[in-house]
């Protein structure tokens, strides 16, 4: 089941599975910016994530002393939400702690997302609310794969990154996969032109200086792109699919990342994870601006 949302320039449809926007039409051009899966490639579209973001070491994790078990990026994305308020231009869409989400994440808790047109924007608003009588830890964000190219007679490689300041870049593990963050790089190259290689070791992880920070993917005309900011974004990833040549570029705006490669595993000291105190309430944005 889908739910829809559009104004004058722009037309989104959102999968309740998962709250995932499964199109972003561009009225005025007639394109999809959004990428339509493909299981040769990739098979999501934009997927939330939650409560994790990445990988657990061994898939698990341990919450006073007891071992739950999650897969990439967690049930999110895998999960019924519910519509909680619409109108023409703006969804709300919740999921809530239950028996089954219990058996792998141990806190109750309340997530909303809002999806709200403006102009040639969407804006993606994240809330959780800590239900728990314990303070409860989450990590969570987008995944929103992009079209490239967006036009006719374009290729992957005619497009570029650009990133809206300085930064630090953290690596992962190539045989595990998990984080490094203990030997993260600084950088200030702002734009980096799109090769198949650029993700020969998986996604670009980046920690801007400044917290109000953008990426963005345009062509070299600038003619057609997309660029995703945010005032509160701890990290962002940059990803496509290495060696198969999947059409799409995801720009990930994220609060948390991978377990670490030197994690104990106890979820409460997982790094760069979120704390909520009893009672206490959780709130990040970020906005897809088309161009």
């Amino acid at each position: 089941m889908t739910v829809t949302i559009e104004n004058d320039y722009l037309k989104v449809t959102i999968g309740l599975k998962g709250a995932q926007p499964q199109s972003i039409w561009n009225k005025g051009t007639e394109t999809e910016y959004l990428w339509q899966g493909d299981e040769r490639y990739w098979k999501w579209q934009a997927p939330q994530l939650f409560p994790i973001i990445g990988k657990l070491k061994n898939d698990t994790m341990f919450v006073d002393g007891k071992a739950f078990h999650m897969q990439q990026h967690g049930f999110g994305r895998h999960t019924q939400f519910m519509v909680v308020a619409q109108t023409p231009t703006q969804v709300t869409l919740a999921l809530a702690d239950n028996a089954t989400t219990r058996t792998m994440f141990p806190y109750k808790f309340r997530l909303e997302i809002t999806y709200h047109l403006q102009r040639n924007k969407l804006q993606v608003q994240y809330r959780v609310e800590n239900r728990d009588e314990q303070a409860i830890y989450f990590s969570l964000g987008g995944h929103p794969g992009f079209n490239v190219p967006l036009q006719k007679n374009q290729k992957f490689t005619d497009y570029q990154v650009e990133l809206s300041g300085p930064y630090n870049e953290i690596n992962l593990d190539p045989f595990s996969g998990l984080a490094r963050p203990a030997q993260k790089v600084a950088g200030n190259q702002t734009q980096w032109a799109l090769t198949r290689q650029a993700f020969a070791n998986d996604a670009h992880i980046y920690e801007f200086a400044d917290r109000k920070a953008s990426v963005a993917l345009f062509d070299r005309k600038r003619t057609a792109g997309v660029r995703i900011s945010s005032t509160n974004v701890r990290y962002w990833g940059v990803w496509s699919t290495y060696p198969a040549a999947g059409p799409f570029v995801c720009i990930e705006p994220w609060w948390g990342i991978d377990d670490t490669v030197t994690t104990d595993q106890d979820f409460t000291h997982k790094f760069a994870n979120n704390m909520l105190a009893i009672g206490a309430k959780f709130a990040g944005d970020y906005t897809i601006a088309i161009y």
